[in-house]
């Protein structure tokens, strides 16, 4: 059990690591950015 919670970890901070940057690149606005973040700490395995 203590596994897959520390993939799913892992998945949420490369998916927001990801989300930044886009952001740093301005491929996607700053409320955007927040909004990603927001949807992706929400998911759960």
């Amino acid at each position: 059990m203590e596994n897959k919670k520390e993939q799913l970890t892992l998945k949420k901070l490369t998916l927001i690591a990801w989300a930044k940057i886009l952001q740093r690149e301005n491929i996607i606005t700053v409320t955007k950015y927040h909004k990603m973040v927001a949807r992706i700490e929400k998911l759960t395995s």
